[in-house]
């Protein structure tokens, strides 16, 4: 490679980096049954009507999301997608999985699945979280 190749090349991976890091999509870390262990989570919100409730995990590193539905179909968060960014409301949305088809079972219990905090968010005001219809507030950590 060329010495004037390079000088042109380095400085645009260089923006690719960049803007990869500031991405507002994240997609799910982990998904499991029931809530967060206790010794991860930093905040909790409360429990809604509809059964959401979302945790601070790790000191604001991940947020974690537990949407009640059928233990043998959950419904599963795929993606946490930035809705409005801090300074514009503090916002996300989370993008599910449909459960899968078949007989289900009519049991109610929760499942999680956790993201890493995007960085357009922040943990120092209450974030609202958008799951279909419903939503759940996770205050300030």
């Amino acid at each position: 490679m060329r010495k004037s190749t390079a000088i042109l090349v380095v400085p645009g991976l260089l923006l690719v980096a960049a803007l990869a890091g500031c991405s507002t999509n994240g997609t799910a870390q982990q998904n499991f049954s029931g809530p967060p262990p206790d010794d991860t989570v930093s905040q909790s919100s409360e429990v809604t009507d509809e059964g959401l409730q979302a945790f601070w995990l790790e000191d604001g590193a991940e947020i974690a999301v537990s949407i009640p539905s059928s233990s043998s179909c959950p419904t599963i968060g795929r993606a946490l997608v930035v809705v409005k960014p801090a300074g514009e409301g503090n916002v996300v949305s989370v993008q599910t999985e449909p459960p899968k088809s078949g007989p289900c079972t009519q049991d109610f219990s929760p499942h999680t699945t956790t993201y890493y905090t995007p960085g357009p968010v922040t943990t120092t005001r209450p974030l609202t979280i958008i799951v279909g219809a419903n939503k759940v507030v996770l205050p300030p950590k």
